[in-house]
């Protein structure tokens, strides 16, 4: 349930906290060993791009997503302001804001309460649409289900264990996304930490993701119309789905022909359109499909990549890259990228296979796609 460390806490390299979007948080030397949440209630406002005094976020909001300080004394759970943190199906990636606690010791037991409130869940959440709940302080990276709206302030306390501090300071990350198509608002405030006896219980049941599955993996699910491409989509009408023993696994595979590409360019994309849930965004995974080739002159390139999110943050991160002509490998070759996982960077994702032919005659069969988390 737990794991990480402060070194090692940021999530998501290239969006958790952008320099662009918002000021550097700089965490205040301390002698004291009361432990401390800054501005806890969102009393004070931020300035210089900051949510609150003494918080920052990683995306900036546009729209309807991502997060903001609400003051409304009657809405409010203590005071007269709160944070609102929007996860919208639009663009899964991650929405978080960080602030740092002062005066903790390290090698103690402390105890972070405070209090949420969440609202837009579906009435009836699935086992592939809800909301996730992350709190990250010390070593501790703890994820919990939200399953359904609470109607009202919820308190939660989460045990803290502060085995690297720096100054008597320490980074604590909440951020909150859904799964599925739900769009949802997580409300924080009242925050507070104090020094616990004995190890807290953590108020929030553990939620651990269950694995991402590609829809569709191997082709078996057909459909009577050409080109019966079940959970996939190309950017080329003679892709076509083929049936007999030759497949690498089950009795379907993809065909991609290439046969009128003659002193020339061709470029096709395959795309998974039912989108791949439940990556951990903390977590490396590795892929891995195979390809036969059958290249009579010139050649084609494979590039892989995996589609962090589907909104303004949408980032791209290549997986493998391979390149087939008449000298390749016959039969079915495996095309991973062990040795180089990557992080999804967001719980959905796409994957795309953009080939491009040059001077290309033949064709190039794919099958068998597989996603398994890695320890890297």
């Amino acid at each position: 349930m737990f794991g990480g460390k402060v070194a090692s806490a940021l999530l998501l390299a290239a969006t958790y906290i952008t320099s662009s979007d918002a000021a550097a948080v700089t965490g205040k030397a301390t002698t004291t060993t009361t432990p401390k949440v800054l501005n806890p209630s969102f009393e004070i406002a931020g300035s210089n791009g900051l949510i609150a005094a003494n918080w920052t976020y990683n995306y900036r909001s546009t729209g309807s997503k991502g997060a903001r300080r609400v003051v409304n004394k009657k809405a409010a759970a203590q005071g007269s302001a709160y944070l609102q943190l929007s996860a919208r199906a639009s663009d899964p990636d991650t929405v978080a804001v960080t602030t740092f606690l002062e005066g903790l010791a390290p090698q103690i037991n402390y105890t972070l309460s405070g209090s949420y409130r969440v609202s837009g869940l579906p009435s009836k959440a699935t086992s592939s649409k809800y909301g996730v709940l992350r709190i990250q302080c010390g070593k501790t990276d703890f994820d919990t289900q939200l399953k359904t709206n609470t109607a009202g302030w919820r308190n939660f306390s989460v045990n803290v264990w502060a085995d690297e501090v720096y100054a008597y300071w320490t980074e604590t990350h909440i951020s909150t996304y859904g799964t599925g198509d739900v769009n949802f608002d997580l409300d924080l405030d009242n925050f507070s930490i104090k020094k616990s006896s004995s190890s807290a219980k953590n108020s929030f049941p553990a939620l651990t993701l269950p694995s991402p599955v590609l829809s569709n993996p191997s082709f078996e699910t057909t459909k009577a119309a050409s080109p019966n491409l079940v959970g996939w989509t190309a950017s080329d009408k003679a892709v076509t789905i083929k049936t007999d023993a030759t497949a690498q696994s089950g009795k379907s595979y993809m065909r991609i022909p290439f046969a009128s590409v003659v002193n020339g360019y061709k470029q096709v994309e395959i795309v998974s359109s039912d989108a791949t849930r439940n990556f951990d965004p903390t977590k490396f995974y590795t892929f891995s499909y195979y390809v036969r080739s059958n290249v009579t002159s010139g050649s084609v390139s494979i590039k892989t990549s995996l589609d962090k999110g589907t909104g303004t943050s949408k980032l791209q991160s290549s997986i493998a890259s391979t390149t087939y002509d008449k000298t390749s490998a016959s039969g079915w070759q495996i095309v991973t990228n062990v040795g180089n996982a990557i992080q999804p960077g967001a719980l959905t994702n796409k994957l795309t296979l953009t080939l491009q032919g040059t001077n290309m005659q033949g064709w190039v069969d794919i099958d068998s796609f597989s996603i398994k988390q890695s320890d890297s």
